[in-house]
């Protein structure tokens, strides 16, 4: 009876690094938030645009890390244990990321009474059976410098976001070759999990993007947003990255490996280089596009037919890199979403005549 009392007690404070715990205290939030006078509004906005975000986001990267290790639990076998892997702990994580956004954000000393709850939580999980002290402590950690990085960026933001807005070309090619995360992943976890990704990654994308013309910010990412949009798309909305997103997910979904992965190619590599040598070094103008220019050309060639030879044979690698090179040559609306489907449509048709 006393064994499972004392069980009782650390199933208690493992909710309170539960992410379904959390995730329902933030939908039930953002629910209310709207019902709370100007005053209150204010003075909790950090949860909603800031605190529940970063929940979500160290949820996310603790189940990429379990995937990776894929180190079983201690009680594994046993019916109370659960099926996901074991390093790190994500309570832990979630726990500490959560103390360490409210000490780092708010910086009063009374809310270091708050340490003992991650820690207990982290206890709970080991006295349970189901973590090790190895991936408590470092799930700890995780949690610690998730939230510490993740605060500082949200409290400098504005300034910082303000300057990259002077570099705003830059900053928009480095988030398109940003997608090599994308490849990384699908080579670490396979085909369906970065599927899901994408996936939840255009809902969230949506989701924020209309919260943004709402009025309603999520400071972190819609200074981001902003910081690299146009006018127009500050206004009207920024779907770039969406398109980038959704013609990815597209090809994936739709196409073999080997069609997604020349399509890949073909918009993260190559339209990055073709954008960013033609705008810094672009000089002579193609006779067919008075926007694109030479040396953009001949940079998205050279870049996807190095990429290709990874891969393909010489013959497919100077044929797809030439065709595509071509194509994007001639795009200048919406290339993110036309350029990765008709790549994947192209070397699709190519595969089937030859």
């Amino acid at each position: 009876m006393f064994t499972q009392n004392l069980n009782k007690v650390w199933q208690f404070f493992s909710y309170f690094g539960d992410f379904a715990y959390w995730l329902g205290f933030y939908i039930s939030f953002f629910i209310i938030y709207p019902l709370l006078d100007r005053a209150d509004r204010k003075k909790v906005r950090w949860i909603l645009e800031f605190l529940g975000p970063v929940v979500i986001f160290c949820y996310a990267l603790v189940q990429l890390l379990k995937l990776y290790f894929k180190i079983p639990r201690p009680c594994f076998g046993e019916p109370f244990c659960p099926s996901s892997y074991s390093f790190p702990s994500g309570h832990s994580a979630i726990a500490f990321t959560w103390f360490s956004v409210v000490i780092f954000y708010l910086r009063k000393r009374i809310y270091w009474l708050l340490l003992a709850i991650p820690i207990l939580v982290s206890i709970s999980r080991i006295m349970l059976g189901v973590h090790t002290f190895y991936d408590v402590f470092f799930g700890s950690l995780l949690g610690i410098f998730v939230g510490a990085v993740l605060t500082y960026f949200y409290k400098n933001s504005s300034k910082i976001f303000k300057q990259l807005e002077k570099h705003k070309f830059l900053v928009r090619k480095l988030i398109h070759i940003f997608g090599l995360v994308f490849l990384l992943i699908y080579f670490l976890y396979g085909k369906s999990i970065l599927e899901k990704i994408l996936f939840a990654s255009i809902i969230f994308y949506l989701l924020i993007e209309m919260l943004r013309l709402r009025k309603i910010r999520i400071r972190l990412f819609h200074d981001a947003i902003e910081s690299c949009a146009e006018r127009e798309e500050k206004i009207l909305g920024f779907f770039s990255p969406l398109f980038y997103m959704v013609g990815l997910f597209l090809s994936l979904l739709f196409f073999p490996e080997k069609v997604f992965l020349i399509a890949s190619v073909s918009l993260i590599v190559g339209d990055f280089f073709s954008g960013f040598i033609g705008k810094e070094l672009g000089r002579i103008k193609l006779p067919y596009n008075k926007k694109k220019s030479l040396e953009g050309f001949l940079s998205f060639f050279l870049s996807t037919f190095l990429a290709y030879c990874t891969f393909l044979s010489l013959k497919e690698s100077v044929v797809f890199a030439l065709i595509f090179s071509f194509l994007e040559s001639f795009l200048n609306e919406a290339d993110n979403f036309i350029l990765p489907i008709s790549s994947s449509l192209l070397s699709y048709l190519y595969f089937l005549i030859f």
